[in-house]
């Protein structure tokens, strides 16, 4: 009797995490970050690039007064090595899929540059390290981040979007 409780407790458990949307933005706060703000205008698909890096922490951001906590990466250019500031986008919608990264980790990273308070940074689409951690936060069509996405189209885009896509 009480292993089938426990079968059915776990198979409701499991069920109720799946019909959960991977992130839930009308539970986030995602001020200054919104579809037509300012920080979005930045980011310019037409622009996009991509460097080798690699990864060394993450770190807090704010790249305007008043915006809802962000969250960024510092990487080294592999070329270079400069450590190079990549702006992720609001901490609520990335943090838990930026824990997945480790110091040392081999990246490539795709995205923008635009100046922020005469400071050069890098604004995310995508990073793939060591080829098998694909973090992504924006359409490469057109530059929409996720976390402006109906859960509908997020779902769409995250299925659309694996590792063997890359």
């Amino acid at each position: 009797m009480l292993h089938r409780f426990s079968l059915i407790a776990s198979l409701l458990f499991f069920g109720v995490l799946l019909a959960l949307p991977a992130h839930a933005a009308d539970d986030m706060n995602l001020k200054g970050w919104e579809k037509d703000s300012e920080y979005e205008q930045l980011y310019i698909p037409e622009d996009r690039e991509k460097f080798y890096a690699t990864f060394m922490r993450t770190v807090p951001i704010e790249p305007f007064p008043d915006m809802a906590p962000g969250t960024g990466i510092i990487v080294e250019d592999r070329d270079t090595k400069e450590e190079i500031l990549v702006h992720v986008g609001p901490s609520d919608f990335v943090d838990k899929d930026l824990s997945m990264l480790r110091r040392g980790d081999q990246c490539k990273v795709y995205g923008v540059w635009n100046e922020i308070d005469g400071e050069w940074v890098f604004l995310m689409n995508k990073i793939l390290c060591e080829n098998t951690k694909l973090i992504k936060v924006r359409k490469t069509s057109d530059g929409m981040a996720w976390w402006n996405l109906s859960p509908e189209d997020l779902a769409q885009e995250q299925q659309d979007n694996t590792i063997d896509d890359q």
